[in-house]
């Protein structure tokens, strides 16, 4: 699927996801599921993938996320990503 913001998304087999863009945000919720995310450069918006278990965040590049069970897997194709745990958690560059 192609975001009205340019961003793309690739769904794997029985996933959900909801999306919410507005003025200074751009958020994807994967309830469950693989996504793989092809993300347009805006730095005034960022990019947020969250999950139950942790929430990955990018301005342009190209990830998967896959949340199964109580397991979150990141994988970057192409730039950076930020990685977070859900409440009070520390922030990693990958």
């Amino acid at each position: 699927m192609v975001l009205e913001e340019g961003s793309r998304i690739t769904l794997n087999t029985r996933t959900r996801i909801a999306v919410h863009l507005a003025r200074h945000v751009r958020e994807v919720v994967l309830r469950d599921g693989e996504a793989f995310f092809e993300v347009s450069k805006d730095a005034s918006r960022p990019f947020t993938v969250r999950t139950s278990i942790g929430s990955a965040r990018a301005i342009g590049t190209r990830f998967d996320v896959y949340l199964e069970d109580n397991h979150l897997s990141v994988t970057t194709q192409e730039g950076k990503v930020m990685l977070a745990t859900p409440v009070g958690g520390g922030m990693a560059s990958w």
